[in-house]
């Protein structure tokens, strides 16, 4: 009987296997899945519109018609927080692809180039660095019509200097490396150097950077939405809490579910983001 012998795995089957072993990562990727499939499929199975007077204001938990109680003005709290979750998970998401995607350009041509270059783009980054992120993002969101495109924008503009620094950061270290000399020796060119050779090996740190940055876009448009900076005509987490505010405490439940649901998201994707770090850290995996 013959024994087949098992080639090494492949770096995305290895770092899956890591994960998978990430109790607390995975605990993290089922209630986000489990969020996401809220939001998507539970205005169909609950038929409620969050925006229709169902009973009295201020019911508390409960009741038939409201399970978790209505806000100040009569509304279904628990229609408003699945209904709301589209909203405050489509601006996380753009928000975080903003940020990234401004931060990986930035920090890319930065680290490759470098020069006067990078001295330009480095200035500009402490720039926005120094800037208080909240005021500068309610700035923006003062100046034009509060939609949830404006906060979107409003919270990339102040978020993109991280991401920037760490991909310069990995952009000086991998462009000393021999292999990406032997690109230049032979030819290639410099934007296929950056976006084709250099981008695809620093991807691991900025994945991971990735997915934290979406939860910091969450919770930062719930921050936003609190204040009364969110978009009034889109149901939101932040906007549910920031509306009921005047009544935290003769109606806790009003702001309460709503902070503990966008709560349990932004953990959900922290963890993931830690269970990513480990799996795609190659000092992680030689444990």
């Amino acid at each position: 009987m013959t024994v087949r012998s098992q080639g090494p795995q492949s770096p995305l089957a290895e770092a899956w296997a890591i994960f998978r072993r990430n109790r607390p990562a995975l605990l993290g990727l089922a209630l986000l899945v489990l969020i996401v499939a809220m939001t998507l499929v539970g205005p169909t199975l609950y038929g409620v519109d969050p925006l229709d007077i169902v009973s009295a204001p201020l019911l508390p938990p409960g009741d038939a018609d409201a399970p978790l109680g209505t806000d100040y003005l009569g509304r279904d709290l628990l229609a408003g927080i699945i209904s709301g979750g589209r909203a405050s998970l489509a601006v996380g998401l753009s928000a975080a692809l903003l940020t990234m995607g401004l931060g990986v350009t930035v920090g890319a041509l930065a680290g490759f180039y470098g020069g006067w270059i990078d001295r330009l783009l480095m200035r500009t980054t402490e720039f926005f660095q120094v800037l208080p992120p909240l005021i500068l993002a309610m700035t923006i969101v003062l100046l034009f019509r509060p939609s949830l495109a404006t906060v979107a924008v409003s919270i990339g503009l102040v978020s993109w200097p991280t991401p920037a620094r760490l991909t310069r950061a990995e952009f000086l270290r991998i462009r000393e490396l021999d292999y990406v000399r032997a690109a230049r020796a032979m030819g290639a060119r410099n934007r296929r150097i950056i976006w084709r050779l250099i981008l695809p090996n620093a991807a691991p740190p900025l994945i991971v950077a990735a997915t934290l940055t979406i939860g910091a876009a969450i919770l930062f448009e719930g921050g936003l939405s609190f204040l009364g900076l969110g978009d009034s005509n889109a149901v939101s987490w932040g906007l549910i809490m920031g509306m009921n505010r005047p009544y935290i405490f003769e109606a806790w439940w009003a702001t309460t579910f709503p902070g503990i649901v966008l709560f349990a998201t932004v953990l959900a994707v922290s963890l993931i983001g830690d269970g990513l770090n480990d799996a795609l850290n190659p000092r992680q995996r030689e444990r």
